[in-house]
């Protein structure tokens, strides 16, 4: 067994573990997407598909972090739909990819780092649905927190690769709070 095998294998067990920890629920109809979701222990996944939905969530944010949208935009479906929250839920890659690049035109998403924790998955129908809360950095000034959100993202297995079907972000009201007082 290689260190390399080592460290995945403790990194996948610290996940799994982490990963079947409660979270506890916030009380706001901000960050309550509208999602039934299936909470039976019966219906566990397996911790490869935990860990296969896992890295590519990571690899969604870190997409984000380096401004890479055309990669970001490989993770979803052909059909998908993306409820950012802000406007219109969009469903077609030109809108989604001309909503990045606004937010980061105006700076909105640039220069942050996007952290996810509690990550719960469950099984719903033939997908897989990924509820997590994301903390945002900013990383290029002072290092600080400067948003927190719940995301939830539903899965389909399409062509034997997990996609993106459904991303719904619903941002905690502290970052709407700040924006009022001009912090």
């Amino acid at each position: 067994m290689t260190v390399r095998q080592i460290k995945v294998g403790i990194l996948a067990a610290a996940f799994l573990t982490l990963s079947q920890l409660p979270a506890i629920a916030q009380e706001s109809p901000l960050i309550q997407p509208q999602l039934e979701v299936a909470n039976n222990p019966d219906e566990r996944l397996s911790p490869e598909t935990r860990l296969e939905i896992a890295d590519i969530l990571a690899r969604m944010n870190s997409a984000i972090d380096r401004e890479d949208y055309d990669e970001y935009i490989t993770y979803f479906a052909d059909t998908f739909t993306f409820d950012s929250g802000f406007g219109e839920p969009m469903n077609d890659e030109a809108s989604l990819l001309e909503f990045l690049r606004q937010n980061q035109a105006s700076g909105f998403i640039v220069g942050k780092r996007h952290v996810m924790s509690n990550v719960i998955f469950t099984e719903s129908g033939d997908r897989v649905v990924a509820e997590y809360y994301l903390s945002v950095f900013e990383r290029e000034t002072t290092p600080m927190l400067v948003a927190t959100a719940v995301i939830v993202d539903e899965f389909e297995q399409i062509d034997g690769e997990w996609r993106v079907v459904r991303h719904v972000t619903r941002v905690d009201p502290a970052l709407f709070n700040a924006m009022e007082q001009g912090e």
